[in-house]
């Protein structure tokens, strides 16, 4: 029974992430996915799936209290979330900007009535 059950389960995970992934498709449960959530590297077999109140059917990530769905799955080893690729892009932005990035003007500082009234009489 228990072999049944696991079947029926990977029957309807491969069904499920066939269904909910357009740009990074699945080709297999055995193939693997990172959450960029929690960092974890799993195979599309470990993926958790639940049930909302109206019976309808969520993928999450297999990680305990990850609220990671496929939007955030990638393929490992992605280029785009390194970090030497991100200190690529902060100095390709560096060079391209004509003046380094400047904090918005301060905001004029209110006069006290003291203040204002010895204005007014100089």
């Amino acid at each position: 029974m228990k072999q049944n059950c696991s079947r029926w389960e990977d029957d309807v995970k491969w069904q499920l992430l066939r269904a909910a992934e357009g740009v990074r498709p699945w080709r297999s449960l055995e193939e693997t996915r990172q959450c960029v959530l929690c960092e974890r590297t799993f195979q599309g077999r470990q993926v958790r799936v639940t049930w909302d109140r109206c019976g309808i059917p969520r993928l999450r990530c297999p990680t305990r209290g990850c609220r990671g769905t496929p939007a955030q799955w990638i393929h490992p080893g992605n280029p785009l979330i390194s970090e030497e690729a991100w200190c690529d892009w902060v100095r390709l932005l560096d060079t391209l900007c004509e003046e380094p990035a400047r904090l918005p003007p301060a905001a004029p500082k209110k006069r006290t009535r003291r203040r204002a009234a010895a204005v007014r009489r100089s």
